[in-house]
């Protein structure tokens, strides 16, 4: 992957920014990291298509600059933009996969991630107000998403684990973010939710990118 070095660096300058409480700063960096890491994944990838990961890139591009700003419209778009990012990730994990077997590991799965979903929605259900719907839906998605990277596990490319602490990294971003938000702040709250951000996005894209060269 080009520039991955270089992609690391500013990451790591961006969260050393908000770790300080640098978040002026902070706010103009933040627009432009997930495009560097797009630009990056196009200047890699051989042949021409790949529109459902330049999409999902671009859709959490207009999630982080929406969610840099204060009001319930911006916050519904920014959880929107993310959301379809997500569906766009689902349809990248099914379209590596074949026929998606109906037995015990599938249901172990199935039953882990609806025990993640009723009990993280359940502690928050009476924070949401409001939100209840706009909340309940996306967590519906990224559960769906985490679901079908758990499904990649049957192959045999050693990229599946990259994919798979990519979208755990997304989900405890979301939770964490989820806590700030609905529940109480904590101590260093967006550096958390930051890094484990920047985290699942850099394993996707890069897991993504290497998991076509060794498919099952």
């Amino acid at each position: 992957m080009k520039g991955i070095w270089l992609i690391i660096l500013l990451f790591i300058g961006y969260l050393g920014l908000v770790f300080f409480e640098k978040e002026d700063i902070a706010s103009y960096i933040k627009p432009l990291l997930v495009p560097v890491l797009l630009l990056s994944f196009y200047a890699s990838v051989k042949q021409k298509g790949n529109y459902k990961i330049i999409g999902a890139l671009v859709f959490s591009t207009m999630g982080d600059i929406l969610l840099i700003f204060e009001g319930r419209p911006f916050f519904i778009l920014g959880l929107l933009s993310f959301l379809l990012a997500h569906v766009l990730y689902v349809l990248i994990f099914r379209s590596r996969l074949g026929a998606i077997k109906l037995d015990f590991y599938t249901a172990l799965c199935s039953l882990v991630i609806i025990a993640y979903y009723f009990f993280f929605m359940k502690f928050l259900w009476a924070h949401l107000g409001a939100m209840r719907i706009p909340v309940l839906a996306y967590a519906l998605v990224i559960s769906g998403m985490l679901w079908m990277a758990l499904q990649l596990l049957r192959s045999t490319s050693s990229f599946r684990w990259h994919i798979l602490l990519g979208a755990l990294f997304f989900v405890v971003s979301d939770c964490l973010l989820s806590i700030q938000l609905f529940y109480s702040s904590f101590e260093l709250a967006h550096f958390y939710v930051m890094i484990s951000y920047l985290l699942a996005q850099l394993l996707l894209v890069y897991g993504i990118l290497n998991y076509k060269h060794e498919r099952p």
